[in-house]
C-alpha cells in the first residue's frame, strides 16, 4: 500500500475498532459524558465502557497463547500490593464515605487502566500504536469543541476567563490534547514522509499547542513543556531518530520560534496575557488565591504526613483532617497525597511501578531499537507532571495506564516508519 491517505484510512479503521480504543472511550468517558446531547443515554457511560473493555480484555487475555512478560506480571502485582494496601488501610482511616468510594475506585476503574496496559497493549507495538491513534482523535475532537467555543466568544472574556466548553472539565481535555500533541509529535518524526503529511502533522501540533493556550490548566501545558525535554536526552546520538539537528527537528524548532515571536508579538500589543500564560504566572508569582491555597494544602499535608510518616492516615483520611467534611478533595499532589494517606509504604510501593518498568524497558539502547519508547515515556512525563497539580489517586488512570504501557520491551521490538505492526505480529483485535 503506497498511497498514504490509504493507509491513513486503514489505519483509522483499525483504530475504531480495536480493543485500544473502547479501553480509551472508559478512560475519557468523564470528559464527555456530560455533554448535553449524550444526555438521553440511560447508563454511566464510564461504568458501561468499564464493562465492555474489561470483557472485552478478558477475552483477549484468555485467548493469549504465549507466555505474559515477566516485567508485565510483576508491575501488576505491585500496583494489586499497592491497592490492596489502600483498602487495608480503611481499618484505620477516619473517613467513611469517601475513602470507602475511593478504594473501590482503585480496585476497579483505576486497577484496570494497569492491567490492560500492561498484559494486552504493551504487548505489541501495533496495538501501542492503536492508543497513539486513539489519544489524537480524542485530542482532535476536544481541540475543535475549544476552538468553536473560543470563537463563538468575545475576545474580552476569553482573555479573561479561558475557554469554557460545555459539560467539560478544562484541566481533563487540556490534559487529553497534550497527550495528542505528543502523539502528533510522534507520528511527525517516526512516519511522516510526504510534503502533505509533514504540513498537516505540524498544522495539528500547532494547533493542539494554540488550544492549550486557551483552555486556562496549568498543569497540561507545563506537562507537554517537559515531556518535550525529554527529547534531547534521546536525541543527542548521530543516528537516533529523534538526533536535535535531523531535517525534521529543524524544521519543527523554526516554527516553535516563529510562533513564539508571534504569539509574543500579538499579547504585547494588546497587552493581555493569554489564559494559561497568565495562570502560570500568577502560579509562580504567587498572586490570586489559587496559589496560596496550594501552598497551604502542601504545608498541612506535610505536617499531616510527619505525625505517621510510615503507615499514613489511611485512604481517604486528608479531607477529615484538614476539617473539610467526608467529602472528595485532595492536597493537588499525588506524592503528597500518597505520603499523608499511606505513608511511605504507600508511597513506595506506588514508585516502584514506573520504575520497574523503566529500569529494563527504556533505555537510550532501547529507544534505538523502538523509538516509539521515547512517546510512551513522554506520555507517562507529561501525566506525571499532571498528578503532581490535580487530580486524587483514584483519577489518574491515565497515569497507570501509562505506567503499564511503559514495560513495552524495547529488545523485543522493532518501529520501521509506516509499518503496520512493527513486531511482525498482527494484534488481535475486536471483530
Amino acid at each position: 500500500m503506497t498511497d498514504p491517505l490509504k493507509r491513513i484510512r486503514v489505519y483509522a479503521a483499525q483504530t475504531f475498532f480495536s480493543f485500544e480504543f473502547v479501553f480509551l472511550l472508559f478512560l475519557f468517558a468523564g470528559c464527555y459524558k456530560a455533554r448535553p446531547w449524550l444526555q438521553w443515554v440511560p447508563v454511566d457511560l464510564t461504568a458501561f465502557f468499564f464493562a465492555v473493555s474489561v470483557a472485552v480484555g478478558a477475552f483477549i487475555l484468555a485467548r493469549k497463547k504465549v507466555r505474559f512478560s515477566r516485567d508485565a506480571l510483576i508491575v501488576v502485582g505491585m500496583g494489586g500490593f499497592l491497592f490492596l494496601y489502600a483498602v487495608v488501610s480503611l481499618t484505620w482511616s477516619p473517613g467513611v464515605l469517601y475513602a470507602g468510594k475511593k478504594a473501590l475506585y482503585l480496585c476497579t476503574l483505576t486497577y484496570w487502566p494497569l492491567v490492560a496496559a500492561a498484559l494486552i497493549v504493551a504487548d505489541s507495538a501495533e496495538r501501542v500504536r492503536y492508543i497513539l491513534g486513539g489519544l489524537f482523535f480524542f485530542a482532535l475532537w476536544f481541540a475543535v469543541e475549544s476552538l468553536f467555543s473560543f470563537f463563538q466568544s468575545s475576545d474580552q472574556r476569553l482573555w479573561a476567563i479561558g475557554v469554557a466548553v460545555e459539560g467539560a472539565d478544562y484541566i481533563s481535555i487540556g490534559r487529553i490534547i497534550s497527550l495528542g500533541a505528543i502523539s502528533i509529535y510522534g507520528y511527525y518524526m517516526l512516519h511522516a514522509g510526504s510534503g502533505l503529511s509533514l504540513f498537516l502533522s505540524l498544522a495539528l501540533l500547532c494547533c493542539f499547542v494554540f488550544v492549550l493556550m486557551i483552555l486556562g490548566g496549568r498543569g497540561p501545558l507545563l506537562g507537554m513543556i517537559l515531556s518535550f525535554a525529554l527529547v534531547p536526552i534521546a536525541g543527542w546520538k548521530k543516528g537516533s531518530p529523534f538526533h536535535l539537528w535531523n531535517r525534521k527537528h529543524v524544521f519543527l524548532m523554526v516554527l516553535v520560534i516563529l510562533a513564539a515571536a508571534i504569539l509574543a508579538g500579538y499579547m504585547i500589543t494588546h497587552s493581555s496575557l493569554m489564559p494559561t500564560i497568565r495562570r502560570t504566572y500568577y502560579l509562580f508569582a504567587g498572586i490570586g488565591e489559587s496559589p496560596l491555597l496550594r501552598l497551604d494544602y502542601y504545608w498541612r499535608a506535610l505536617r499531616l504526613w510527619a505525625e505517621t510518616p510510615i503507615l499514613g492516615h489511611g485512604i481517604g483520611s486528608w479531607p477529615l483532617l484538614v476539617g473539610l467534611g467526608d467529602i472528595k478533595e485532595y492536597p493537588h499532589n499525588i506524592i503528597l497525597e500518597l505520603l499523608v494517606e499511606l505513608g511511605l509504604v504507600g508511597f513506595l510501593l506506588f514508585l516502584a511501578i514506573p520504575l520497574k518498568a523503566l529500569y529494563r524497558s527504556v533505555s537510550l539502547k532501547a529507544i534505538q531499537k523502538a523509538p516509539i519508547l521515547l512517546i510512551l515515556l513522554m506520555i507517562f512525563a507529561d501525566l506525571f507532571v499532571n498528578a503532581l497539580c490535580s487530580g486524587d489517586l483514584a483519577d489518574n488512570r491515565l497515569l497507570f495506564a501509562a505506567a503499564g504501557m511503559l514495560v513495552m520491551r524495547g529488545g523485543h521490538y522493532t518501529d520501521p516508519a509506516g509499518a503496520p505492526g512493527s513486531n511482525g505480529e498482527t494484534a488481535s483485535r475486536m471483530r
